[in-house]
C-alpha cells in the first residue's frame, strides 16, 4: 500500500531545510509514498521544481500571519477527507501547526529538526510561549528527527523527549555522477594559479547566523598574497545591502559578487576553487554537503553542524569562528599546496557519497514513515537502541 505523506514546511525558498525537503520528496520511492508538499506560510522557487517533478504542491492563498489559521483549517480538511496518512513537518512552527491541526484526527506526524537552535531568537515572553508550545507539539509527534546526533541530543535535553520518540537521520544531497565530478576536477586544475584565481564560493541566506562578513574580511587579507582572489556569494536575505557596503568599504566591489538566489547550484560549484562557510552554528549544512559532493575543497568554521560533517585536514579544513585572519591563512595554505587541496577534495566527495546521499536519506525516512504508521511493526524504536532509528541512521 502506498502511503500519502504530506510534507509541511513554512515556504519553498532556496534555503537549507527547504533544499533537504526537496531532495527527500524527489528521492522517495513513489511506490512507498505519494507526496504532497504544503508550504503554508509562502511559496518560493522550489515550488516549480517540485511541480516539474510531478509532486503536488499546495501554497497559501495569501501569505502572512493569517496563513497559520487558514493552514490549520486546510490541513484538517485534508485529514477529514481521509486523504492523508501521515504528516511530515519541518522546523518548529510547522510542528506546532500540525499538532494543533491534527488534534482528534488520529493522524500521526513526525518532525524534522534542522538546526542546533530549536527555536528562533526572540523576546523572552514570546520565546517562553513558543517553547511551551514546541514541547507540547513534539510530545505528540510519533517521532522527532534530529539531522545530527547533536541535534537529537538537544531534543532530549531541552524538550524532555523520551528516547523512543527521538531519531537521527542525516540530510542528503544528490551526488553528481563520476563523469561530471571528474570534469569539474579537470577544470579546477586548469584554472589553478591563473587569472581570477582562486574563486571562493559561499551559499546561504544573507543573515547574521551565516556571518558572510567574515568571508569578505578574509578576502581582503587574502588578496594581499593572492591579488586575483574572487568571491561569489549566492543567496538572499536582510544583510544584502550591509554586505555590499562592507565590500565597497574594503575596495572589493570588483572582487565580490552577490548573485542572489540561483537555480543551478551545481554550475556555480563547478566554477569554485574553494567553498567557504562561516556560520555561527548549523544543523547539518546542505550547502557544505553539496560542495563536498562536487569535490570542492571546503573551509568551514569550527561550530556545531560543520563539525558533524567536516573532519579537519581529512576531508576539509576547520577554522575558528569569527576569525578572518585564520580563514585567510587556511585558504592561502591550501592555495599553496595543490596536492593537499585535491586530496581533501577527493575525500570530501567520498564522504558525501558514502554518508550523505539523498537516496540513503529517502530510504531511511521511508522506514520512519512505516514506523510512524505502524508503531508495532517492522521498526521497534523503544529502549533497545540496537534497533532504533537513532542508532541505525547516525554515521556522524
Amino acid at each position: 500500500m502506498t502511503a500519502h505523506v504530506l510534507q509541511l514546511i513554512h515556504n519553498l525558498k532556496r534555503e537549507g531545510a527547504q533544499t533537504m525537503a526537496v531532495n527527500l520528496v524527489t528521492s522517495l520511492d513513489r511506490e512507498v509514498a505519494r507526496v504532497t508538499v504544503f508550504s503554508w506560510r509562502g511559496g518560493g522557487p522550489y515550488a516549480i521544481n517540485l511541480k516539474n517533478a510531478g509532486i503536488e504542491v499546495t501554497e497559501p492563498v495569501r501569505p502572512g500571519f493569517a496563513a497559520r489559521i487558514r493552514s490549520a483549517f486546510h490541513l484538517r480538511r485534508l485529514i477529514r477527507k481521509g486523504d492523508v496518512d501521515l504528516v511530515h513537518t519541518h522546523m518548529s512552527d510547522s510542528a506546532i501547526l500540525a499538532a494543533i491541526a491534527l488534534l482528534g484526527t488520529g493522524t500521526p506526524f513526525i518532525v524534522t529538526h534542522h538546526s542546533n537552535r530549536l527555536l528562533p531568537k526572540e523576546a523572552r515572553p514570546k520565546h517562553l510561549a513558543r517553547r511551551w508550545l514546541l514541547r507540547w507539539a513534539t510530545g505528540r509527534a510519533a517521532l522527532n528527527v534530529g539531522v545530527t546526533a547533536t541535534v537529537a541530543a538537544r531534543l532530549k535535553e531541552e524538550l524532555g523527549l523520551p528516547p523512543n520518540r527521538i531519531g537521527c537521520i542525516a540530510n542528503g544531497v544528490a551526488i553528481p555522477d563520476s563523469a561530471a565530478a571528474q570534469a569539474a576536477r579537470r577544470e579546477r586544475r586548469a584554472r589553478w594559479g591563473g587569472p581570477g584565481w582562486p574563486h571562493l564560493v559561499a551559499l546561504g541566506r544573507l543573515a547574521d547566523v551565516k556571518r558572510q562578513d567574515t568571508i569578505i574580511e578574509a578576502l581582503s587579507r587574502l588578496r594581499r598574497q593572492l591579488p586575483g582572489a574572487q568571491l561569489t556569494i549566492a543567496g538572499d536575505g536582510p544583510l544584502r545591502d550591509s554586505l555590499a557596503e562592507r565590500a565597497s568599504r574594503l575596495d572589493l566591489q570588483a572582487a565580490v559578487d552577490l548573485v542572489g538566489p540561483i537555480d543551478d547550484v551545481g554550475r556555480l560549484l563547478r566554477q569554485a576553487d574553494f567553498f567557504v562557510s562561516t556560520s555561527s552554528y548549523e544543523g547539518l549544512p546542505v550547502a557544505v554537503l553539496e560542495a563536498m559532493s562536487w569535490g570542492v575543497p571546503v573551509i568551514v568554521t569550527d561550530v556545531p553542524g560543520h563539525c558533524d560533517v567536516v573532519r579537519d585536514r581529512i576531508d576539509g579544513c576547520l577554522v575558528p569562528f569569527d576569525d578572518p585572519a585564520a580563514l585567510a591563512d587556511s585558504i592561502a595554505r591550501l592555495a599553496a599546496d595543490q596536492d593537499a587541496a585535491e586530496s581533501l577534495a577527493s575525500a570530501a566527495r567520498q564522504r558525501a557519497s558514502s554518508d550523505f546521499s539523498a537516496t540513503a536519506m529517502a530510504q531511511t525516512y521511508a522506514l520512519a514513515y512505516l514506523s510512524a504508521l505502524d508503531p508495532a511493526g517492522a521498526i521497534i524504536r523503544g529502549e533497545d537502541s540496537s534497533n532504533s532509528l537513532l542508532e541505525s541512521t547516525t554515521r556522524l
